[in-house]
């Protein structure tokens, strides 16, 4: 049962998170905001290991699991980073269910192929409905009734690029943390990884000069670094979740993100929900309870 709060928790903490990340995309530098999230995420997820006396452990960690985690670290912090641009460039109500939806699918995939397991009949119907929800959240809505639909724009096909990306590096990073947190406790692990994901991210702004401050507003810094805290926070509940639960319990309690963030797009962003969204938005849920039915 903890384990399954821990992970419904994780998947508010990231929709709350993520909402705020598209407030501050028409004023923030996409790179600078994933790093002052990660380093946010970092600082919190370290001190809650020193909160929690685990802090000394850190130190005991073996060095090929180390190396596993420096590892897990560059592919997370790739999906940090796509997952924001994802966001600047479509409605966060059609980012963050495509993204969760094919996260689902290539979870099932992976998990299919290490297991060398067969194909049910559910798995690739499930597998269709989430595609088929992810196709109706792509598409656009044509303002003249006699013009066809664009099934992408250029920055929706941008969106949706970084959107797979995002759930690829997502599908590798539950996988590696799942034998992880057997030998290390989830939060000296999530501290670990964050610290890893904080630092390169600081060294590649550093170099490419993305580190200097696009807004001026403190307002917009302080709801950064909240956004990063509440990504520490869903960070340490998911990985802690990974200890207590089955994977396949916690990937798919950690997909109903969407649910929490469609209202807060409404009545926050503003953003315009269709029809055709709400049932895309259904339908990749839908398939990720099917898959593993």
């Amino acid at each position: 049962m903890l384990g399954e709060v821990l992970a419904l928790a994780s998947a508010l903490f990231l929709g709350l998170s993520s909402a705020l990340v598209k407030n501050l995309t028409p004023r923030v530098n996409a790179i600078y905001l994933a790093t002052l999230r990660l380093v946010t995420s970092a600082f919190l997820a370290v001190g809650m290991a020193a909160a929690v006396g685990q802090l000394g452990s850190v130190f005991d960690v073996p060095q090929k699991t180390l190396i596993v985690l420096a590892g897990a670290a560059v592919v997370m912090m790739i999906s940090h980073v796509f997952l924001v641009k994802a966001i600047e460039l479509d409605d966060i109500s059609r980012v963050l269910p495509a993204t969760t939806g094919i996260y689902i699918l290539l979870s099932v995939i992976f998990s299919i192929l290490l297991a060398d397991g067969g194909v049910s009949t559910l798995t690739i119907v499930g597998g269709s409905v989430v595609l088929g929800g992810v196709y109706l959240l792509s598409r656009r809505p044509s303002q003249d009734r006699s013009q066809p639909r664009q099934a992408l724009n250029a920055p929706g096909l941008m969106a949706l690029g970084f959107a797979s990306g995002t759930s690829l590096a997502w599908a590798i990073g539950v996988m590696v943390m799942d034998d992880v947190v057997n030998i290390v406790e989830p939060i000296p692990a999530a501290a670990i990884r964050m610290s890893f994901m904080a630092l390169i991210l600081v060294g590649i702004t550093s170099f490419t000069g993305d580190i200097r401050r696009l807004s001026k507003s403190r307002l917009d810094m302080s709801v950064a670094g909240v956004s990063g805290l509440l990504l520490g926070a869903s960070t340490l509940t998911f990985t802690a979740a990974l200890k207590w639960s089955a994977p396949a319990t916690v990937v798919i309690l950690n997909s109903t993100a969407p649910l929490f963030v469609v209202p807060i797009a409404i009545t926050w962003l503003h953003e315009r929900v269709t029809r055709q969204v709400a049932v895309g938005t259904v339908a990749c849920f839908a398939g990720v309870v099917l898959t593993f039915l």
